[in-house]
């Protein structure tokens, strides 16, 4: 079973060739582009170093759009573009990811669990993705591929405490109340302690 995490990335920068490939078209479409990147850093001696390729892709909002998607490689400062090489930037931010072990012709089970944890937890992506390939190995059962879907924000969590007179909302996404004062009227027969219980200063 493919384990997945969310964790806080940051962003990586990139030598990319952008395509608009049509889904199901990515295998024949990141060759002679990644060549493009690779014949650019082979001319430009340090601007990479141990950089992986990396793919990101641009999801479109209807199933049977074109995508655009950039073939990159990671590399270590900015650069001025040079032809169809241009800079680019995966997005830092929380994500889900996995690793996914094996050959490429398996890798979309990888994004299948990705896309089966989202619908358990109800969290949303983002619209972008990507892949950072390990290094090359004759071995299939030796490469790894990690994948990586950026995660809309979570939407507020809110609470309405309703008083005799009054009610105030408590917004635990940013963590303290809009209006204490209001809150603690609401319950005009308890002590200051017993208003800090049921109140906050974050509310449950």
């Amino acid at each position: 079973m493919t384990n997945v995490d969310v964790q806080v990335v940051p962003g990586r920068r990139l030598a990319v060739v952008r395509r608009r490939v049509e889904i199901g078209s990515v295998g024949t479409a990141w060759g002679p582009a990644l060549d493009k990147v690779w014949a650019f850093l082979r001319a430009r001696p340090g601007l990479r170093t141990d950089g992986h390729n990396v793919f990101p892709y641009h999801h479109p909002t209807g199933t049977d759009a074109a995508m655009e998607v950039e073939f990159g490689v990671e590399v270590i400062r900015v650069f001025h573009a040079a032809g169809e090489v241009v800079p680019a930037d995966t997005p830092a931010g929380e994500v889900a990811t996995a690793v996914h072990r094996g050959g490429y012709d398996r890798l979309r089970r990888t994004h299948d669990a990705i896309h089966a944890w989202r619908a358990r937890t109800g969290r949303t992506f983002a619209g972008i993705s990507w892949e950072v390939y390990g290094d090359w190995s004759d071995d299939p059962s030796r490469l790894e591929t990690t994948v990586f879907y950026l995660l809309s924000e979570r939407p507020p969590v809110r609470r309405r405490i309703v008083g005799a007179r009054t009610s105030v909302v408590i917004d635990r996404t940013i963590g303290h109340q809009r209006d204490r004062s209001l809150a603690c009227a609401a319950y005009p027969d308890v002590d200051q302690r017993e208003r800090a219980h049921h109140i906050g200063p974050f509310a449950d």
